[in-house]
């Protein structure tokens, strides 16, 4: 766990991931076996989030259920997208037409976190869980987001990195030249990065300011990514052509 994460904090959102995974009532005790808590410590939790409203307790099956008012923390964020995009949809879509492992993914510091993942149909496949993550300097995800931002916001990003000091300059130069590559081709590409053996091309998707940047990724074994490299980078970019058609135009009227 990154040690900027408040326990308490991470432990609330599990919690209602648990019911994201399952989309069925738990108990008590299925939560605490899920997420491996102690069971004073879940009680406690989700007697808060009862208390909340965000939990349902059936007194008589003992179990949970998130209540709508969970749903009303996020249902206006599609609307940040063009056109009210059904992202689930999408995902699918390019699941279908690639067969591989996709995913969103948003920024947490200098890390990618996934947030959504459609597994591959492929028997050999590149295995992910929502909530991993993934180095913003150092894959395709993250390369794909930073090519978004102005040169002044990736310096300032990297300053903080803890680069050694003979590799520094060298390191940030290896950087620059990757997310110039990514702005010119539009897309991200990486291989044998993240994980051993594995390959992953990703976009960024546009939003409406000032939400955050959702990353589209479509990953697997590099051999296989590297083979379809580009069919895949077509069909992602020409999920990016679809929405940002979508947009209303930025350009006024003439008097």
């Amino acid at each position: 766990m990154p040690v900027d994460v408040v326990k308490s904090a991470k432990r609330v959102l599990e919690v209602l991931e648990c019911f994201a995974e399952g989309r069925r009532p738990l108990t008590g005790a299925e939560i605490c076996q899920l997420l491996n808590y102690p069971k004073s410590s879940t009680n406690a939790l989700v007697h808060s989030l009862v208390s909340l409203g965000y939990l349902d307790l059936d007194e008589t099956e003992k179990t949970y259920f998130p209540t709508i008012r969970v749903t009303l923390l996020g249902d206006w964020l599609p609307s940040m997208l063009p056109g009210r995009v059904d992202l689930e949809e999408l995902l699918m879509r390019v699941s279908q037409r690639t067969r591989e492992t996709v995913t969103l993914s948003a920024q947490a510091g200098n890390e990618m976190v996934f947030v959504r993942i459609v597994p591959s149909t492929y028997p050999v496949a590149l295995n992910l869980e929502a909530g991993s993550r993934a180095p913003l300097f150092n894959s395709a995800v993250g390369l794909a987001l930073l090519a978004t931002f102005s040169d002044d916001q990736i310096a300032r990003l990297t300053q903080k990195l803890r680069f050694g000091r003979s590799r520094n300059e060298m390191e940030r130069t290896v950087l620059k030249e990757k997310i110039q590559a990514v702005r010119s081709q539009g897309y991200a590409i990486v291989y044998d990065s993240v994980l051993p053996d594995t390959g992953a091309i990703a976009v960024v998707l546009p939003v409406k300011a000032p939400a955050t940047p959702i990353v589209l990724g479509v990953g697997g074994p590099v051999e296989r990514i590297r083979s379809n490299a580009t069919a895949i980078a077509d069909i992602l970019m020409n999920i990016v052509a679809e929405l940002q058609e979508t947009q209303p135009s930025k350009r006024k009227s003439l008097p």
